[in-house]
């Protein structure tokens, strides 16, 4: 009896202590933030050509990495609820892919001035790096399709293994 203790409790440590380290994931946030977007309520928005958003972070290695938006989303200048938005991603000046920036409420579609309701929108890009690269800048450029707010609080970086 005294064994089966003393297996259990050793297994059990050795769980506790491996699993942690085999599943990490962690979030980074950004330290500096810049946009010539306009200013609006604390958020810059990037509605004209040229327009873009840009996150500097401590250098984050990995190769897993997923960048995760939460934004703001409308159709136009003043506009309604319910629209998506995409937008051009590089990493430390690299091109990466698009973002689509799906709608929380894309069940309400209401195309007229809502005030800032249901303008709130998520959307997620996995990157990969070059071996021994680490993500420094994050930069968002508009695209034309629809109208994007950001702040710095709007991008989180998440790291897995």
């Amino acid at each position: 009896m005294n064994k089966l203790r003393v297996l259990t409790t050793t297994l059990l440590l050795f769980f506790a202590v491996t699993l942690p380290a085999r599943a990490a994931i962690n979030e980074s946030f950004p330290a500096n933030y810049d946009s010539n977007g306009d200013s609006i309520a604390g958020w810059n928005w990037l509605r004209s050509s040229g327009n873009y958003a840009e996150w500097a972070f401590a250098p984050i290695s990995g190769r897993n990495i997923v960048l995760c938006f939460s934004t703001l989303s409308t159709n136009t200048v003043n506009g309604g609820a319910g629209f998506d938005s995409q937008l051009k991603v590089s990493v430390n000046g690299h091109p990466v892919g698009m973002v689509m920036l799906r709608n929380d409420c894309a069940c309400v579609r209401y195309p007229s001035n809502s005030r800032g309701i249901c303008y709130q929108s998520h959307g997620c890009l996995r990157v990969k790096l070059a071996s021994g690269e680490s993500l420094q800048t994050v930069r968002v450029i508009y695209t034309g399709r629809n109208h994007s707010a950001s702040r710095k609080e709007s991008l989180k970086v998440v790291t897995f293994n």
